[in-house]
């Protein structure tokens, strides 16, 4: 064999190597999670719709839920900012164990993180709320300046960007089962001017898709697939020689 096809060769077999070992270091339950995602739009004057993902999942033998938050603006044209979400159980046990926890936001995609405070997390029997404590929520892509201590911890403007708020619980939750209860958007004028999206006729819920994110075990197989073609390609140049 030629020194130039020696070369591929080990590099598939490093490859295959480093994803074997990869697989070997991740537990198959940090793998495992479900998500589901739909846009809330508010009917007032405002108009303010958003994108929420709701995921679920296994993280190293705990449980973990993880809200999604993109805001997709306002008829107004004026920067707005989501600062306030409830949800309901949807008939499931959600468990004692997350009293009141301090979440920090973090971007996915193209998101901005410009205020990193801390937001809240109450869960109780039936219910989930996540508060913005210093009144900076997610914004879109129209930024505004602070109005009377409200403002924007982000910007969320191109697609599949959001800032998400992941925390652990005593169970694993069924996002599917989850509803939007309320979300406040806030306009950031002066003076302020505030709307709510609730379940009671002020607020239009739409199913959306899934945010994209490869999981761990994506990239392997992914890892792996390429060290097996180049595998077949090496059995092939040999073949020919």
């Amino acid at each position: 064999m030629s020194f130039p096809a020696l070369l591929p060769a080990r590099r598939y077999a490093l490859l295959a190597a480093l994803a074997s070992l990869v697989v070997a270091s991740v537990p198959a339950d940090a793998r495992a999670q479900s998500a589901t995602a739909f846009q809330a739009c508010t009917q007032g004057s405002l108009a303010n719709c958003a994108l929420i993902q709701l995921t679920s999942g296994k993280d190293y033998g705990q449980s973990y839920f993880e809200i999604m938050i993109h805001n997709l603006g306002t008829s107004t044209g004026f920067p707005t900012s989501i600062d306030f979400l409830s949800f309901a159980a949807g008939g499931q046990d959600l468990g004692a164990g997350v009293p009141d926890v301090d979440v920090t936001p973090s971007v996915f995609g193209d998101a901005t993180l410009t205020n990193s405070s801390a937001w809240d997390v109450f869960v109780g029997s039936d219910a989930i709320f996540l508060s913005a404590l210093s009144n900076h929520g997610v914004g879109g892509c129209v930024a505004g300046a602070d109005v009377n201590g409200f403002g924007q911890a982000g910007q969320t403007c191109a697609d599949d960007s959001f800032l998400a708020f992941k925390f652990f619980t005593p169970r694993l939750y069924d996002p599917f089962a989850i509803t939007l209860l309320d979300m406040e958007v806030t306009q950031l004028t002066d003076p302020l001017s505030a709307e709510f999206c609730s379940d009671t006729g002020t607020c239009t819920i739409t199913p959306a898709a899934v945010a994209v994110t490869p999981e761990p075990s994506t990239v392997l197989f992914a890892l792996t697939g390429f060290a097996a073609v180049g595998a077949f390609r090496l059995r092939r140049r040999r073949a020919q020689s």
